[in-house]
C-alpha cells in the first residue's frame, strides 16, 4: 500500500510540473504598432529656371541653384528653337516669348503653358527679351530699339524708345536684357548694329524716361543683367572664353569683374546665361565641342552677392548635337508663389513716337527685386554660406543710387559677339 501511495503521489507532482511548464504559460505580447515615418520637408517651389536648346527642355533648381530636374511637362513648341526670355513678376506667374504675340504665361510653374491674349496696339515684327517686377508687370526691349511696358501681365503695352528710330539689332538674333530692382528701378541693355554699339540704361518712372550708364564691355553683349545685394550686375559673354561678371558702384561709378568663369579651368564654354534672385548670382554655362572630354554643363553659383562664385556641375551631360550651332539659353529666378488670375486686360493710349506714357490709373508697388537678363527675383531665399572655392573674385560694389532721368542716349562702339556656339 505504501509503494502505491508514493507512486500516486509522485504521479501528481510530475503532472503538476508539466502543467506549470507548458500547458499555463500566457501568449507573448503582440508585436508593437509600425510607427509612421515623418512627413517629407515641402519642397521649396522658389528657384531658377533655365530653357535649353536644342534639347528644348525647361529644368528647374532648388533654390540655391545647386540641384536641377527637369520640368514634367510641354514646353510652347514654337519657341523650342530660338533665343528666348524666361521672367517671373513678383505674383508668381511664369512669362516665356520672343514677342508679345508669341507670349506664353505658366501657372503651375512651367508645367503646361497658354498664349497670352493681347489687346490693343501689339508691337510685333521684333525680337524682345523680356523682364519681369510687380504682380503683371513686363517690360521688354527689342531688336529696333523700341521698349515696351505692360501692367496687365503682357495683354496690352506701352510703346516707348530705348534706342533711336530707325535701330537694328544683330542680324542674326537680337541680344539684350532688362530687370527691375527691389526699389523699382529698371535697368535695359540693348545691342545695335545701327548704330553701332549698345546701350545700358536705368529708369525710375517704368521706362517713360531714361539715363545713361557707362557699359560694363564696350564690345560684347549681355548674357545677364540683374540687381543683387543693392548693386546692379552685368554678365557678359567671352566668346569660346569664359563668362565674366561686374558689378557696378555707384560710389565710384565703375565696374569691377570677376576674372573668366569656366567650369573646369583651361576649357571652352560656348555660352552662358545668368540670372539674380535678390542675393545671389546665379549662371549656366554650355560646353563647346571643342572642350574635349569637358561634356556637362556647369552651373556658376554665388551666395555672397557677387563677391565670390564656385561651380557645380549642371544636369546636361553632353549636347545632343555637336555638331550644330544651335545651342540657346535662357534662365529666370520664380519665387514660386501661386499666382492670382489673370487681370482685366488694359488697354493704353500710345504716345508720340519716341515718349512713352506713364502707366495710367495705377500706382506700382516696389517689387522684391528681379534678376538679369529680364529674369525676376521676386523675393530672396535664404543661401548656404558662401564657399570660395573655384573662381574667387572680389567685387567691390556699394548700394545703387538712382541716376537722374533723361533721355539721352550713349554711343559707344563695338563688335557683337552672338550668344551661340560657332560650330
Amino acid at each position: 500500500m505504501r509503494s502505491v501511495s508514493s507512486l500516486l503521489v509522485v504521479t501528481s507532482l510530475v503532472g503538476f510540473a508539466i502543467l506549470g511548464c507548458g500547458g499555463g504559460s500566457k501568449p507573448a505580447p503582440p508585436p508593437p504598432a509600425p510607427v509612421a515615418p515623418p512627413p517629407a520637408a515641402p519642397v521649396d517651389p522658389a528657384g531658377y529656371f533655365v530653357w535649353y536648346n536644342p534639347s528644348g527642355t525647361l529644368f528647374h533648381s532648388s533654390a540655391d541653384g545647386s540641384t536641377w530636374t527637369a520640368v514634367a511637362g510641354m514646353f510652347p513648341a514654337d519657341l523650342r528653337n530660338y533665343t528666348i526670355s524666361i521672367a517671373s513678376d513678383v505674383g508668381g506667374r511664369l512669362y516665356t516669348g520672343r514677342s508679345p504675340s508669341s507670349l506664353f504665361h505658366s501657372e503651375d510653374g512651367g508645367k503646361s503653358w497658354a498664349a497670352v491674349t493681347q489687346s490693343g496696339t501689339v508691337p510685333d515684327g521684333v525680337d524682345y527679351r523680356f523682364c519681369a517686377g510687380a504682380a503683371d508687370e513686363l517690360y521688354g526691349v527689342g531688336s529696333d530699339g523700341s521698349g515696351i511696358y505692360s501692367s496687365d501681365a503682357g495683354q496690352s503695352w506701352t510703346i516707348g524708345r530705348v534706342q533711336k528710330v530707325g535701330a537694328k539689332g544683330a542680324g542674326d538674333g537680337f541680344t539684350g536684357g532688362c530687370a527691375f530692382s527691389t526699389t523699382g528701378e529698371l535697368a535695359v541693355d540693348g545691342w545695335y548694329f545701327d548704330p553701332p554699339g549698345a546701350v545700358t540704361e536705368t529708369s525710375t518712372d517704368h521706362g517713360a524716361t531714361f539715363a545713361p550708364l557707362a557699359r560694363a564691355a564696350v564690345n560684347t553683349s549681355t548674357d545677364g543683367l540683374g540687381f543683387a545685394g543693392g548693386s546692379l550686375f552685368y554678365a557678359q559673354h567671352g566668346g569660346y572664353t569664359g563668362a565674366i561678371v561686374s558689378r557696378y558702384s555707384a560710389t565710384t561709378g565703375i565696374w569691377t569683374s570677376t576674372p573668366e568663369l569656366k567650369g573646369v579651368p583651361d576649357r571652352e564654354f560656348a555660352n552662358y546665361a545668368f540670372a539674380t534672385n535678390g542675393t545671389q548670382v546665379v549662371g549656366w554655362e554650355n560646353p563647346s565641342k571643342h572642350a574635349a572630354g569637358n561634356t556637362t554643363s556647369f552651373v556658376q553659383i554665388s551666395t555672397d552677392g557677387g563677391a565670390t562664385f564656385h561651380s557645380v556641375p549642371g544636369p546636361v551631360a553632353a549636347d545632343p548635337t555637336p555638331t550644330t550651332s544651335d545651342e540657346y539659353l535662357a534662365i529666370g529666378w520664380s519665387n514660386g508663389k501661386t499666382p492670382a488670375a489673370m487681370p482685366a486686360a488694359r488697354p493704353v493710349a500710345q504716345a508720340p513716337e519716341g515718349h512713352m506714357a506713364p502707366p495710367q490709373g495705377r500706382v506700382m508697388p516696389q517689387p522684391p527685386g528681379m534678376g538679369m537678363g529680364g529674369h525676376p527675383q521676386g523675393g530672396a531665399t535664404s543661401a548656404p554660406a558662401a564657399t570660395s572655392a573655384g573662381n574667387n573674385a572680389v567685387l567691390n560694389g556699394s548700394p545703387r543710387a538712382h541716376p537722374p532721368a533723361n533721355t539721352s542716349r550713349p554711343a559707344t562702339d563695338g563688335n557683337h559677339k552672338h550668344n551661340n556656339k560657332g560650330k
